[in-house]
């Protein structure tokens, strides 16, 4: 930083915007094209290392028990890595993705039939069984190596990352998680978007390395957990951008869209943050946590909070140095949303928080990173 450009309680401080901004803003004149070019102050470490491994036995275990009319094993179903992990994901959004109804939807489907259910999306497994072993055939070949210097850019140089890539059948949405040492990609939803693929796998790389340096949430606070949550994703969603992709396939087409509800819905986005937050500052329980980050971070609703830390990561990299950024991303998740309501005091075509997120933000407890 030149100058100091955090929002303060009782006075403001920021950096005057260059003319590049100032060209940008008298062009555009609205708070979600600040996240455009992104890439200009990268954090410059070429010496990361990301070490992926394609790993298709998931999806093939699961392909050949469709339409098979074999038993299947409960507890050996229940014992997998991927499906433990995949439930653990997923029961945060509803309390109906359970193992039980997971059990029978895929026995259902070895057994070439549909259950009264459809939580986990089999239905489409046996509809689609021909097309999603072709689609697999193809994510064999899949290498990851040309997203590799836009994940290095944004990662420090000691970050070390040897996981994973697992293609899986059976989940409750389109995208993907990642875990300990693996991320996960829903296959049926790729329908054969290889560009899609590479990009859905950096973006959760990316959290792998994210995991390796960025600020942690120990739980204790709601908000705490939201507003690191909602960080963590808006800057792999910034830093892996799908309009990169000159030829768009079905699952890159669908997160375009996504993007594009998102931006024109922003305003209204920070104004739900402001109210998510009020909620939980006075329900501080699990369910109140659980309600409000299914709205805010799932994709039912184009995962609205994804877009507001895009907005503010993308805004913030445009006005620091990588040192600074790094120190940024490390940090309490409160600096950087305070450094870009420092720009937002500036200038109020940057939408700013609302007075719930501006109190909880002004009473956190943290050291700033220094200019």
């Amino acid at each position: 930083m030149t100058a100091d450009i955090r929002h303060s309680a009782g006075s403001k401080h920021c950096l005057s915007l260059d003319g590049f901004w100032r060209q940008k803003f008298q062009t555009a004149g609205v708070v979600v094209l600040a996240f455009a070019g992104i890439l200009a102050s990268p954090v410059k470490s070429e010496a990361a290392s990301i070490d992926i491994v394609m790993d298709t036995s998931f999806a093939d275990e699961v392909l050949a028990e469709v339409c098979s009319n074999k038993e299947l094993d409960r507890d050996t179903v229940a014992a997998s890595p991927v499906v433990q992990d995949m439930l653990g994901h997923y029961q945060r959004f509803r309390e109906y993705f359970t193992f039980d109804a997971y059990f029978e939807e895929r026995q259902a489907a070895a057994n070439c039939q549909k259950a009264a259910t459809n939580h986990f999306r089999f239905h489409q497994i046996v509809d689609e069984r021909e097309a999603i072993t072709e689609n697999l055939q193809q994510v064999r070949r899949v290498t990851f190596q040309s997203m590799m210097p836009t994940l290095r850019r944004f990662s420090p140089s000691d970050a070390q990352v040897s996981a994973r890539a697992v293609p899986v059948l059976g989940t409750p949405s389109c995208g993907g998680w990642s875990g300990s040492d693996a991320f996960f990609v829903d296959l049926p939803c790729l329908r054969g978007d290889v560009s899609g693929l590479k990009y859905l796998a950096a973006h959760e790389i990316y959290h792998l390395i994210q995991k390796e340096f960025m600020y942690a949430s120990d739980g204790s606070s709601s908000v705490d957990k939201f507003l690191t949550e909602m960080m963590t994703e808006g800057s792999a969603t910034a830093i892996v951008d799908f309009e990169q992709i000159k030829k768009p396939g079905p699952y890159s087409q669908m997160n375009l869209r996504q993007k594009k509800t998102n931006d024109r819905r922003m305003p209204i986005n920070f104004d739900l943050l402001n109210i998510a937050v009020s909620q939980m500052q006075a329900n501080p329980d699990e369910e109140t946590y659980r309600h409000l980050y299914t709205i805010g971070m799932s994709g039912a609703y184009d995962a609205p909070m994804y877009g507001v830390g895009r907005v503010v990561f993308a805004t913030v990299v445009n006005h620091v140095d990588s040192k600074t950024l790094l120190c940024l991303m490390k940090n309490d998740p409160a600096d950087m949303l305070l450094t870009y309501q420092g720009l937002a005091d500036r200038d109020t075509r940057f939408k700013g928080f609302g007075p719930a997120v501006l109190e909880y933000l002004n009473n956190r407890d943290f050291t700033p990173c220094k200019s």
